[in-house]
């Protein structure tokens, strides 16, 4: 049989080693614990990046739905003005095109006028080279 002591210090050791099983078994229930709880709180943390997530997406949407509509309005006055442009400038052709018509005309006219000028003088030169012709014809035919 054992002695006295030898049972006290084996008891003593199972003693410890139970009050070591009862310390890991509480720290595996408060670890349980903790993990359930880190779990709920990874659940809100996770719920709440997804309310993030989502507030960004549709952020982005709106912007984006924004900017098409700058988008938009400015292809719109962008093609008025080019419209508004366009006009313009086939109505300044259009009073160049008078202008050059009505210069060309004037041009004309002022050449005709003095074709005419021109002819009027060259028949009266040729009126009296042809009269002087006729004079010295007679004084010919009498000598």
């Amino acid at each position: 049989m054992e002695s006295l002591q030898e049972q006290v210090k084996r008891q003593e050791q199972e003693l410890k080693e139970a009050k070591q099983a009862l310390q890991n078994r509480e720290i595996q229930i408060n670890e349980a614990g903790s993990i359930a709880e880190a779990a709920l709180q990874l659940n809100g943390i996770f719920e709440m990046a997804q309310i993030a997530s989502q507030q960004y997406i549709d952020n982005i949407q709106k912007l984006n739905d924004r900017q098409a509509a700058l988008c938009a309005q400015q292809a719109k006055e962008s093609s008025e003005k080019a419209n508004a442009l366009l006009e313009e400038t086939a109505q300044k052709c259009k009073e160049q095109e008078e202008a050059c018509r009505r210069r060309c005309e004037e041009m004309e006219a002022e050449a005709k006028r003095r074709a005419a000028a021109y002819w009027a003088e060259v028949s009266r030169r040729l009126q009296i080279i042809y009269k002087d012709y006729q004079k010295h014809s007679k004084y010919s035919s009498k000598l």
